[in-house]
Parts: C-alpha cells; sequence; structure tokens
C-alpha cells in the first residue's frame, strides 16, 4: 500500500496542531461538560425546561464549527470597521 494511500489511526500531537485545531478542541471540551446528561446514552444533551435533546459527536462537532466560523467572522469584522 502506498503512504498516499495509508489511512491516519494515530492522534495527533499538540505540537503539531494549528491555532483552529486547538480553538476547536477546548470549544469541543467546554460543550461536552456543560452539556453532560446521565439519563440518554449518548451522554450529552442539550437541555431546555426538562426537555433533553440528545447530542452526538457529530452535533458537538457541527456546533464546534459553527461557533468557530461566528467567532472568527466577529473578529474580522472587528478589525474592519
Amino acid at each position: 500500500m502506498s503512504q498516499k494511500n495509508k489511512k491516519k489511526n494515530w492522534v495527533p500531537k499538540e505540537n503539531n496542531l494549528d491555532d483552529i485545531d486547538l480553538i476547536k478542541g477546548e470549544i469541543h471540551k467546554k460543550l461536552k461538560e456543560k452539556h453532560i446528561c446521565d439519563i440518554h446514552k449518548t451522554g450529552y444533551c442539550y437541555i431546555k425546561d426538562d426537555r433533553h435533546l440528545p447530542l452526538t459527536t457529530l452535533h458537538l462537532a457541527m456546533w464546534t464549527d459553527e461557533i468557530v466560523i461566528i467567532k472568527s467572522t466577529f473578529i474580522l469584522f472587528k478589525y474592519i470597521i
């Protein structure tokens, strides 16, 4: 199997991550800490008025990406004005 076709099966080291990945990791971690749920098997829920919306890893990852996009846009807009 060529080097190009090999799948990456290793966890990247922190010093190999760029700033965006580090920020995403911190946001993802904070979302998981804030939305822990002992009731559902996913382990995470968005809870409002005693209603639980189970969150999967995909939900948390997409939420993280949106937060990064919004923060980046805000910071960029702040420097343009």
